[in-house]
């Protein structure tokens, strides 16, 4: 019965406390035992044998949601890095076209990546930037060509006139006032 008093000789050092598993009349027990200064052993036990089979089939329903759960968590998260993964890919594809100097490329951000959609937002107003900048370059280097070849076009004629034997003395002085 619970509360019985056990004498083990394993047990007989004081303050000492442990679980004890013994069986009595055919039935497994379970007793917490401590042991008391005098010597003798104080134990509170309880029947083993109407709960084997409870738990038993408890640890096999435990294990089994559990071997689910990590079932569930294994293939959300290849879903989640295939997701990831392709994201990454088109994001890689997009960098590749903008290093080759395609300013117009845009990223694509990928959603709720919190801090990389903010670094993809970011680069993007960036690209738009080197992209006006692409475009007032080419229209200065145009202009600066423009304004550089009425001049160059005039020594070009002049130095032309100058070297040609056909020339007479008063083209060459000519060409020379105009160069």
């Amino acid at each position: 019965p619970d509360g019985e008093i056990l004498s083990d000789e394993s047990l007989h050092s004081p303050d000492r406390a442990g679980w004890v598993e013994y069986t009595r009349e055919g039935h497994s027990r379970l007793a917490l035992v401590r042991m008391l200064p005098d010597g003798s052993a104080f134990s509170v036990s309880h029947s083993l044998s109407n709960e084997d089979s409870a738990s038993v089939m408890l640890s096999q329903v435990v294990a089994l949601f559990g071997l689910m759960a990590m079932i569930a968590v294994t293939v959300t998260a290849l879903i989640a890095a295939r997701a990831a993964s392709k994201s990454l890919a088109r994001l890689t594809a997009s960098l590749t076209r903008v290093s080759a100097g395609d300013f117009s490329e845009r990223l694509e951000a990928p959603r709720n990546w919190g801090a990389l959609s903010s670094v993809t937002g970011l680069l993007n107003e960036t690209l738009a930037a080197l992209q006006r900048r692409d475009a007032d370059m080419k229209t200065a280097l145009s202009a600066i060509a423009h304004e550089m070849r009425t001049p160059l076009s005039h020594v070009l004629q002049s130095t032309t006139i100058i070297t040609d034997p056909a020339s007479t003395p008063e083209e060459r002085s000519a060409a020379l006032e105009r160069a």
